[in-house]
């Protein structure tokens, strides 16, 4: 197995576990991730910069209320001050909640599906090369006077990537290497 396909044999064991992860989450929490706020009565500062009250953020799904980050360890309160007052809000709990509204499940999802599609696309790509560039590779090579299913390197590396089947083939080397540039 090559270090590529390992690769992919993984990946595809990561998209399916994302998929069943994303989709357990939504039988529990359907509906859109979204942020909102809600207030606290939290203290934050200290001594007579010291205030009560500052809003956290709050994680939606739907309707249903799944997390609150009141009461957060890792409070950064940032304010804000106009005619109508100061708004504090804690920012690192905001932030966290953020990424997890954005890395929602149906998000996941979708995200995996749209991966599945570009994967279709570049496979009819690397088809379309090798019906095209197949054909072609094999002409050049008999016009510049190499063996039979003898092939440059640049247009065998090409159909190999594409996934051509090169058991029939021989790589040769490149034209500089023969010392045979057709070019000139």
């Amino acid at each position: 197995m090559t270090d590529d396909q390992t690769l992919l044999d993984l990946a595809g064991k990561a998209d399916k576990e994302l998929f069943e992860l994303a989709e357990a989450a939504i039988k529990e929490a359907p509906g859109e991730w979204t942020r909102d706020f809600q207030k606290s009565e939290g203290e934050y500062g200290s001594g007579p910069d010291a205030h009560t009250g500052f809003n956290v953020p709050v994680l939606y799904a739907g309707e249903k209320q799944l997390l609150t980050a009141d009461a957060s360890d890792i409070a950064l309160i940032n304010e804000e001050w106009d005619e109508d007052g100061v708004t504090a809000w804690d920012e690192a709990s905001t932030r966290v909640v953020d990424y997890l509204a954005a890395a929602s499940p149906s998000r996941i999802q979708s995200l995996l599906s749209e991966k599945a599609e570009l994967e279709r696309e570049v496979e009819d790509l690397k088809s379309s090369v090798i019906a095209f560039a197949g054909p072609r590779a094999a002409q050049y090579a008999q016009e510049y006077g190499l063996p039979d299913r003898h092939l440059y390197a640049p247009h065998y590396d090409l159909l190999e990537r594409c996934g051509a089947r090169m058991d029939s083939f021989t790589r040769n080397p490149p034209r500089a290497a023969l010392n045979k540039d057709p070019d000139q």
